[in-house]
């Protein structure tokens, strides 16, 4: 910390320079708002469950894209339905 009016430097408690002899101001100290510890709760629930829904997403893409290189050559062998879509073949 240094003095605003003459520059030298001060002690981190000090009130007057020792220099100039400028009575020096306090520090403002700013209070983090504290938070409630239903809302931090709700906030982990919510990181989780997000978490949770990514893990979720890609083990389905993931389930999907083995299914289709598993399964693909037995729809390559089906036979087509020709009858009208309303009917089942």
């Amino acid at each position: 910390m240094f003095c605003e009016k003459c520059g030298s430097p001060l002690p981190p408690a000090a009130q007057y320079c020792t220099r100039c002899g400028k009575q020096l101001m306090a520090r403002m100290q700013f209070a983090s708002p504290s938070r409630n510890p239903v809302q931090e709760h709700i906030r982990l629930l919510g990181i989780l469950w997000m978490a949770l829904s990514a893990v979720n997403v890609l083990g389905g893409g993931a389930l999907l894209i083995v299914a289709n290189t598993f399964f693909a050559r037995w729809n390559r062998f089906q036979p087509r339905c020709t009858r009208p879509f309303f009917s089942l073949c």
